[in-house]
């Protein structure tokens, strides 16, 4: 069977979002004090279980919430909603707590019953805008984390690594706030950090990549000058991936296990065939394939260099 077609447009996405705000807000309005405390201690401590690795630990969520309904009435839970019970299970086995904690907090907001769904739903929204606004730094606090400027010189004397890391670090935290409220996604707020973080990314992780791929031809044409490498070869080319704002690998395998001697024209070869098989690839986004072209050719041209000077000899 093949998946419903949605009639949904951007607009009309974009108005459910806002709905989904304005609910959270008027909930936010409606409750008491010592209420809104309970819940503001609990999306605290939920931030903390959700974003450092094994805190996870046994939690209820508050029981009683008053209801944007008119008249006012005041929701409880018929028993306790712990969380974390089953993520501390996970944490033995080795799994993911984090990820089993959220899924759970999910479901629960789908409950049809009024007070599960809203309580969960209400601590989906604070525990989201507590990461959105506490925890992603504010714009030019983004904008300040830089290693590289715009020609991909690193400006910085330590190694760029950990800003690019930190900068990976909150995008996925933002990913972090949509799966937990998407209505958040309809803020000015989100569109200004999102859009931050993702021209600091793109600039940070394209100027890290290349310094990465500048180290890894200068140490394998050291290598073959010198006769250290093997009859086989495989490279490991860095690359950001423009889609999911991460940094990865591209596998390059210059010489497979053979008795054939290396030689710098295999570097050229493997990188020409790479070059046609990336611009035919549907899984990286146009940008990220022209940024791995780049760095092959890169690689192809300081091996097809060698290879004119050797035969020059």
């Amino acid at each position: 069977m093949g998946h419903p077609v949605t009639t949904e447009t951007p607009a009309q996405r974009l108005e459910k979002l806002r709905y989904e705000l304005e609910w959270a807000e008027s909930v936010n309005a409606a409750q008491p004090h010592q209420i809104l405390s309970d819940f503001r201690a609990f999306a605290h401590a939920l931030t903390t279980m959700l974003t450092t690795p094994n805190s996870v630990h046994k939690i209820a969520l508050p029981a009683a919430l008053v209801s944007t309904e008119t008249p006012q009435r005041i929701l409880h839970t018929s028993q306790p909603l712990i969380l974390g019970q089953r993520s501390l299970l996970n944490i033995w086995r080795g799994g993911d707590a984090q990820e089993q904690l959220l899924k759970t907090l999910l479901a629960w907001s789908d409950q049809t019953d009024p007070a599960i769904g809203q309580i969960s739903r209400f601590v989906c929204y604070l525990t989201a805008e507590n990461l959105l606004v506490n925890i992603i730094p504010d714009t030019l606090e983004i904008q300040s984390l830089q290693a590289f400027d715009l020609k991909k010189r690193r400006v910085i004397e330590s190694d760029g690594t950990a800003v690019v890391a930190a900068l990976i670090g909150h995008m996925q935290t933002l990913r972090l706030v949509e799966r937990l409220y998407p209505g958040w996604i309809s803020s000015d707020i989100y569109t200004e950090k999102h859009a931050a973080l993702a021209t600091a990314i793109t600039v940070q992780g394209r100027g890290l990549v290349h310094e990465q791929m500048t180290e890894l031809i200068a140490d394998l044409t050291a290598a073959w000058q010198s006769g250290k490498i093997a009859r086989s070869l495989t490279l490991l080319i860095p690359f950001l991936n423009e889609h999911q704002y991460s940094l990865d690998t591209y596998r390059l395998v210059v010489v497979p296990t053979s008795r054939i001697p290396f030689q710098p024209a295999f570097v050229v070869s493997a990188c020409r065939l790479a070059e046609r098989e990336i611009r035919n690839n549907p899984n990286y986004a146009q940008t990220t394939r022209w940024q791995i072209i780049s760095e092959l050719d890169r690689l192809a041209q300081a091996f097809e260099q060698s290879t004119q000077t050797t035969l020059s000899v």
